[in-house]
């Protein structure tokens, strides 16, 4: 899915649910800004909104990966020349930035893959990739799930933002189970982050505003049963070997303190952001 990135880091939909690449200003192309987002009436992605907070682990890996480029590449210079120590910076943080984007493109590689075999059916040829779908797999069939719908964008003017679950898996008794992946090293991973639980507490918002009929919606039509109950589970793979955990409401425990935490959180953004805070549902 492509979105665009405002120099903020912000991600957009339009009104109906189409991802915005860039506004055409004077003839050329500009990435979008707040002050763009308020005069066309963009709405905020769910996870754009998430980082407002940052993220403390992230931020610790990042150190890490500055200070084991620092061991590949010691520092031979002048430490009393600012130019020398300036350049040697730069090349550091470079080599760390390769660590991130390299991890970051991986990422999007496997989610792409599952991705491809949910909605046109083709199988990885990716082993790591293949292994991430015979997890995804199994999940399916052992949760009674008939239908799957797979990276609808959805947009609710009521509650002011957008989002692209990965998963939307429906049972005929009702079920309707909400699932985002994630790639991570399972080796060195304990827990879900806040910033998981955000995401489906305002997920599982955006799908109800969705089945009320209050939501656009950039997809084919979803019948979805008439008695209704609500799951949840985020698919935690292995991007070095492909192993799959699962984690559902027992590790997420508390789901209705997610959502009103991720209502509070938009609040926040509504005040804090740099267009002296715009606010997608006043225009709604």
């Amino acid at each position: 899915m492509s979105v665009v990135v405002s120099e903020q880091g912000l991600k957009w939909y339009d009104g109906q649910a189409q991802p915005v690449y860039e506004r055409e200003r004077d003839g050329k192309k500009q990435k979008a800004t707040v002050v763009q987002a308020r005069k066309h009436h963009l709405y905020p992605s769910l996870t754009s909104i998430i980082k407002i907070l940052g993220n403390y682990l992230l931020e610790r890996w990042m150190i890490e990966q500055h200070i084991r480029a620092c061991v590949v590449e010691p520092f031979h210079g002048d430490p009393n020349d600012p130019d020398a120590v300036e350049e040697y910076i730069r090349r550091v943080s470079a080599l760390a930035d390769d660590v991130r984007q390299g991890f970051a493109d991986r990422g999007k590689e496997l989610h792409k893959a599952v991705e491809d075999w949910l909605r046109l059916g083709i199988y990885p040829d990716d082993p790591v990739a293949r292994r991430i779908v015979e997890g995804i797999h199994g999940w399916i069939k052992e949760s009674d799930i008939d239908r799957v719908v797979s990276e609808v964008s959805i947009v609710s003017p009521r509650l002011g933002y957008g989002a692209t679950p990965d998963i939307l898996g429906i049972c005929e008794d009702g079920t309707i189970w909400i699932a985002d992946l994630k790639t991570t090293n399972l080796r060195t991973f304990r827990s879900p982050y806040t910033s998981w639980k955000l995401q489906l507490g305002g997920e599982i918002d955006l799908v109800e505003e969705w089945i009320a009929g209050r939501a656009m919606v950039h997809s084919e039509k979803v019948k979805f049963p008439a008695v209704r109950k609500y799951r949840f589970c985020q698919i935690v793979a292995d991007r070095n070997d492909g192993a799959v955990r699962l984690l559902t409401e027992k590790e997420y425990k508390d789901v209705d303190r997610w959502r009103d935490a991720f209502r509070h959180l938009y609040e926040v953004w509504v005040r804090t952001n740099t267009s002296g805070g715009y606010d997608p549902r006043v225009q709604a």
